[in-house]
């Protein structure tokens, strides 16, 4: 079977197609970043997981032996991060892997998840967390929810929470520049905003730095991204060389 992989960076409309996939079919292997940890009902048969806070980690160990049908089975974290920049609070991190280091090779039960939880958490949240959660609890969309609410318009409000904290914004992928313009030309604006990506603020400025952002004349509130865009791996914007002058706009 060929590995599946699911992150933030598809297009709505990809993501879902996604999401309905692997739900109908689970794969045997998925590679997925947190997007897992709120939206998938998954059950496998071991977890191999980057470091993470605990919270973190005890939400994507709830994808393995999800029903409890079968005798316990294997969760891996490991020590070291892939990514160079730091995902999560460092110290967090380093507090998780201090407290869950002796529970290797046990048999987890909640009491010792929830224990670990506590200790991690001892004096409360870190100052940019605490910041993340009040920016989250009073998140203009969902206090003046009746404001926001478009009838025929599906959102993850728990993603977009998340999102929000992070100041994301939504990107087209140049490949679907010209179904964009025709979805929006024949007032089809829902499926249109399925063809957008998120992306985090300081990755659309990096992008736009290196000369991979273009401006839609058609719809002012959106830009294009020129780097490369598959169905089955999403945006793929690390490791992109210096663009040089004179990038085309789309007219």
């Amino acid at each position: 079977d060929v590995p599946v992989l699911i992150h933030s960076r598809f297009t709505q409309r990809d993501r879902s197609d996604l999401e309905d996939t692997i739900l109908n079919q689970q794969p045997k292997i998925l590679i997925a970043t947190q997007v897992v940890e709120v939206s998938l009902n998954l059950d496998y048969e071991v977890c191999i997981s980057e470091p993470a806070p605990i919270d973190a980690l005890i939400q994507r160990f709830g994808r393995v032996n999800r029903y409890g049908k079968r005798d316990p089975e294997t969760v891996i974290v490991l020590r070291e991060q892939v990514n160079r920049v730091n995902i999560y609070p460092k110290e967090i991190v380093e507090k998780t892997i201090q407290h869950i280091e002796p529970l290797q090779d046990t048999l987890l039960t909640e009491t010792d998840l929830i224990n670990a939880a506590d200790a991690v958490y001892a004096d409360g949240y870190e100052k940019k967390e605490r910041e993340e959660f009040e920016r989250a609890l009073n998140y203009p969309e969902l206090k003046n929810f009746d404001e926001h609410t478009v009838a025929g318009v599906y959102r993850n409000w728990v993603e977009d929470v998340i999102e929000g904290t992070d100041q994301s914004i939504e990107v087209l992928p140049e490949v679907c520049h010209d179904e964009y313009v025709r979805l929006r030309s024949d007032k089809r604006w829902i499926e249109a905003g399925m063809l957008l990506v998120p992306m985090r603020v300081t990755q659309f400025g990096m992008l736009r730095l290196k000369g991979y952002t273009e401006p839609i004349l058609e719809d002012d509130g959106v830009f294009a991204i020129t780097a490369p865009y598959d169905s089955k791996i999403g945006l793929q914007i690390t490791g992109l060389p210096q663009k040089t002058e004179g990038s085309a706009i789309f007219i």
